[in-house]
């Protein structure tokens, strides 16, 4: 059996309204199935203080995730990213390291959500191999590459760094979410100076969408006055590493913020999430750098 693009379309047929006090536990129903497909939108801007787009970037490309085993607790997959949406002449691209087209082996539990990255090791002796590099530039000294090496040995790093936004697409799966409730949370979401992890509280919120039996899940994790300034003091480094004179930044700073935010449609009824939005936007000056990525389910085969 196979769903078409027109799978949305139908998800937003009439149905009776159910109550904001239901609960709705969130199985994801694709992981099983023997192939499925998302389409990922991404985009990057960045806008004045007036929202005025100075910029914009955009591309798609599609996620095909092939079945290879299966056990009574998990299921994995060979993730490839394609050009097109057709499984029998796959156009492939590049993965995240240039020049290479790495296929990621994730493991999925039954519910849904990523247990692990099978093949992690392929990809921490590349990230290896880079910082190895950068020590013979001059860019980094041993200690810090010892360092680095030694935290890239744990498979759940490498997992982060290579598939976070797979593993946060599908992180609901099999939780049970109350509508209407507002549940308050903590995400990690990384500094786009330094790389390392803010963690940013937020809430989640659940509720039907009128008129449909799906779900919209809303999610949005904030920098507060303290991490504003954490970040302000980071992007003044920033600044002035790149050709500030006597380590003066090259702007006067006003204010530096971060936030994340997210968005999940589920259809209980079908058991599985139709669309997922990703988005997170870096405000300096009132001047903000978005990056979205889009998710559609696309195709799945039985």
């Amino acid at each position: 059996m196979r769903f078409t693009a027109c799978l949305t379309v139908l998800l937003f047929s009439v149905f009776p309204s159910w109550g904001q006090s239901d609960s709705v536990q969130l199985q994801n129903s694709i992981v099983g199935k023997s192939h499925f497909v998302y389409r990922l939108i991404r985009q990057e801007y960045i806008t004045n203080e007036n929202d005025f787009i100075l910029d914009a970037k955009i591309d798609t490309v599609y996620l095909h995730f092939h079945k290879l085993d299966a056990n009574d607790t998990q299921v994995v997959y060979r993730l490839q990213y394609a050009q097109n949406d057709n499984p029998s002449s796959l156009k492939i691209v590049d993965s995240w390291i240039p020049g290479d087209t790495a296929e990621l082996i994730l493991a999925f539990s039954r519910s849904g959500s990523v247990e692990a990255l099978v093949n992690w090791k392929r990809f921490r002796d590349a990230l290896a191999s880079s910082f190895s590099r950068q020590v013979q530039a001059g860019l980094m000294t041993g200690e810090e590459f010892e360092e680095k090496r030694l935290t890239l040995n744990q498979e759940p790093i490498v997992r982060r760094l290579v598939a976070e936004d797979i593993q946060y697409a599908f992180h609901l799966s099999g939780d049970t979410l109350l509508l209407g409730a507002e549940y308050l949370r903590v995400k990690p979401v990384r500094s786009p100076f330094t790389g390392e992890d803010y963690y940013l509280r937020g809430n989640l919120v659940g509720e039907a969408i009128v008129g449909t039996r799906s779900v919209l899940i809303k999610a949005s994790n904030r920098a507060e006055s303290e991490e504003k300034q954490w970040l302000m003091q980071e992007c003044r480094d920033y600044l002035a590493s790149q050709g500030g004179q006597d380590g003066a930044p090259l702007t006067e700073l006003k204010g530096v913020g971060l936030n994340s935010e997210q968005e999940f449609y589920y259809a209980p009824s079908d058991s599985l999430f139709y669309r997922i939005q990703l988005s997170d936007v870096l405000v300096i000056n009132n001047q903000s750098r978005g990056n979205i990525r889009q998710w559609d389910l696309w195709d799945v085969y039985e």
